[in-house]
């Protein structure tokens, strides 16, 4: 099954036509499984009392000079290292400054964490999916720490964790396709298990998707290019969406977070010496 659509894709007259094609299912095939069971998600056996949160979202934008800095300050007398990436660096800051409100604001101590990083299978798999291809193609990369671990962590540490489990999910986007077993493994029993860690209550969760190759501040649907591009208010404590930035090569990250701990995060002394608000 699919949809034409046409867009002016290259420079002058020239037009490509793009067909997109609804057929993820021939790639990925459904299976007959019955619903998880993600156990309890109560608050029993807890020391403190979690009232009902409110969750709210801000703008911060990355300085793209900031983080190349960052970025060429890891690698100093390290030959052969490679960089890491600009998500890398922005992910784990973030990740960082996220740790440490729970850990000072809520809990007053480190708790076992868990970060689900998203990452696109498009033009990963071998074969490789259609260009248009048309669903949410997508794995998970997970990181996990003890409280212990966390309370010793720096950031170099979270860049390292959060890039290795990053880098071996990619390397498995090219087994998808090769073996049916290997694909559910990596698509669906990933998502399974992070669901079911992630009911529980006494566990520090943080989520983070990359949008910053999908060009939102170059589309234009007559009325000219964006000049901002945000992202909806949705109620999932310390999920973080990452974008490109409209001018200069920064990343945009909006997170959504407990109202009563954003002032916390905001005062973070990384995060301030690296962005500005969006509001």
């Amino acid at each position: 099954m699919f949809i034409s659509a046409w867009a002016n894709a290259c420079q002058g007259d020239n037009l490509e036509a793009i067909s997109s094609r609804f057929n993820s299912p021939l790639f990925f095939p459904g299976k007959n499984f019955p619903s998880p069971d993600f156990g309890e998600t109560g608050t029993k056996d807890l020391d403190v009392h979690i009232p009902v949160a409110k969750i709210v979202a801000r703008g911060f934008v990355f300085d793209n000079k900031a983080i190349l800095g960052r970025r060429a300050k890891m690698s100093e007398g390290k030959t052969g290292k490679q960089q890491p990436s600009r998500v890398q660096v922005v992910s784990a800051l973030i990740t960082k400054a996220l740790e440490a409100v729970d850990a000072k604001t809520t809990y007053g101590h480190s708790r076992n964490l868990l970060v689900a990083q998203l990452v696109s299978v498009r033009e990963r798999t071998v074969p490789p999916v259609p260009k248009y291809c048309f669903g949410n193609l997508v794995a998970i990369a997970m990181t996990e720490c003890t409280a212990a671990e966390v309370k010793n962590m720096v950031f170099q540490d979270f860049v390292r964790l959060l890039g290795d489990n990053v880098g071996k999910t990619v390397a498995d986007c090219a087994k998808i396709l090769s073996n049916g077993e290997d694909g559910h493994k990596i698509l669906v029993d990933t998502i399974v298990g992070f669901n079911k860690k992630s009911a529980n209550s006494d566990l520090n969760v943080v989520l983070i998707t990359d949008w910053s190759k999908l060009g939102f501040y170059e589309v234009d649907f007559g009325w000219g290019k964006p000049m901002l591009a945000g992202v909806a208010d949705v109620p999932i404590k310390n999920l973080v969406t990452l974008l490109n930035s409209k001018e200069n090569g920064g990343i945009e990250a909006w997170v959504h977070l407990d109202e009563k701990d954003m002032y916390y995060f905001e005062q973070d002394e990384d995060l301030k010496m690296f962005t500005t608000s969006l509001g």
